[in-house]
């Protein structure tokens, strides 16, 4: 038998999927990806589903001290910042230096994306 996650790793927590992060703001109106935490210890995998393309996730940013990686699990989205932008696909990976502000667009359906912010 599997032992279940949480038994192989004892401080393990986990969010249910939820539309809204906790640790992010939002835009009146603006639908927002399904989101699933896994937090172990510092490390907090948040994986994102949006659903349709449109969707986005808010700009934000990360504390000084926080590492913060993106991969691109399927699709495309558009990514930007206050002044720049780039268009990513299945297999990109980005990382994101701490307070440098950034948000994601989906631009097809079903894109999927994974934050590791440690």
């Amino acid at each position: 038998m599997v032992p279940k996650l949480e038994e192989r790793y004892p401080d393990i927590t986990r969010t249910r999927p939820a539309n809204v992060s906790p640790h992010r703001t939002t835009w009146p109106n603006q639908t927002l990806p399904v989101t699933s935490t896994v937090t172990i210890g510092k490390l907090a995998l948040n994986f994102f589903t949006f659903v349709e393309a449109g969707h986005v996730l808010p700009l934000h940013s990360h504390s000084e001290g926080e590492a913060h990686i993106t991969f691109v699990n399927s699709g495309r989205f558009r990514i930007f910042g206050n002044g720049w932008e780039r268009i990513v696909a299945t297999g990109d990976r980005l990382q994101f230096d701490p307070h440098i502000e950034h948000a994601y667009e989906a631009l097809e359906p079903m894109s999927q994306l994974t934050n590791i912010v440690y």
